[in-house]
């Protein structure tokens, strides 16, 4: 999806460094998709998941841009979910640097965000498992 994405973009303006342009939004992707599994885990219905999914990206993205953030560049951006694959994206459209930096943010997203839905899938199947007997089929007595 983020090969698909970046070469859409390239086909209507020209970033500065596409490769790192398609990572950002790559580890976006997968952050989500993480932050999907923890949140489908923690929380019991899928419309609950679903709705907590949207509501962290429109609120994450919405803080982040300046056009509707007077305080896009405040302390408390740098803490939430995409900050860093919205600043390699960023960089990656509009300068020649590169920013290891952020990607190693987003990844550090990423590994949490997944090892929160490994924990709270773990913990929520465990209990199921121990409770399932095996179906034993009585001998007859005839």
């Amino acid at each position: 999806m983020a090969a698909y994405t970046t070469a859409l973009t390239c086909a209507f303006w020209r970033p500065e460094q596409p490769a790192l342009l398609a990572a950002g939004l790559f580890l976006a992707g997968i952050t989500y998709g993480a932050l999907g599994v923890a949140f489908g885990s923690l929380l019991r219905r899928e419309v609950e998941g679903m709705f907590a999914v949207v509501m962290t990206s429109v609120i994450d993205l919405a803080l982040q841009n300046p056009l509707y953030s007077s305080r896009s560049n405040g302390s408390i951006v740098r803490y939430l979910p995409c900050y860093g694959a919205m600043q390699a994206a960023t960089g990656a459209g509009f300068s020649t640097t590169p920013l290891p930096e952020y990607l190693a943010i987003q990844t550090g997203w990423f590994a949490a965000a997944a090892l929160v839905g490994l924990l709270a899938f773990h913990s929520r199947t465990r209990n199921s498992l121990s409770r399932t007997r095996p179906h034993v089929i009585a001998p007859s007595t005839r």
